[in-house]
């Protein structure tokens, strides 16, 4: 999640990277100019005012990390899947309404030059309307997910099908 936000020193005061291996937690922090390192983010609650969490962790850890975050006052980027289940989503909306924190589901590849030229192209020719959609999604063997077979995403229930098949989801329907 770094990649999207590594422009926002410039705006913003990034407290801490938080990742239960210290050692990558601190690596990423210093390649990004960020100070602190840790292993948990209640530890980063108990140093530092926290006011925005961007939970970038594996599928399975979205829910509880979220609802840390929101219980800490801090509004939350999600990335994509918001959560395993509508139950806990319906939970996440729930507390962030009470807490009167936004809660937004990071959905990085709308934003790509090739979905924005071409969403603008739909919207200011004539080459008229979608009516049909036909998507292959390609990824090579230079993609850390999926040429390690001991990267997390194989570990997730629906593995590497379920982390790439949201992006052509929610790419085709902004294009809509």
């Amino acid at each position: 999640m770094m990649r999207p936000l590594k422009n926002l020193h410039k705006k913003v005061n990034i407290r801490a990277i938080c990742d239960q291996n210290i050692e990558l937690a601190t690596k990423v922090a210093s390649q990004h100019g960020v100070l602190n390192a840790y292993t948990t983010l209640s530890e980063a609650f108990a140093a530092h005012k926290v006011d925005l969490v961007c939970v970038s962790t594996p599928h399975s850890a979205h829910y509880e990390v979220a609802k840390l975050a929101l219980e800490n006052d801090c509004s939350v980027i999600i990335e994509k899947p918001f959560t395993e289940t509508l139950e806990q989503a319906n939970e996440l909306m729930e507390l962030s309404a009470a807490r009167g924190k936004a809660i937004v589901v990071m959905h990085n590849h709308k934003f790509y030059r090739g979905m924005v030229e071409g969403k603008k192209l739909l919207e200011t020719s004539d080459i008229g309307s979608i009516v049909n959609v036909h998507c292959n999604w390609i990824s090579s063997s230079h993609n850390r997910m999926v040429s390690n077979p001991d990267h997390w995403v194989h570990d997730e229930k629906g593995g590497i099908f379920k982390e790439v098949l949201p992006h052509a989801l929610y790419g085709t329907y902004s294009l809509l």
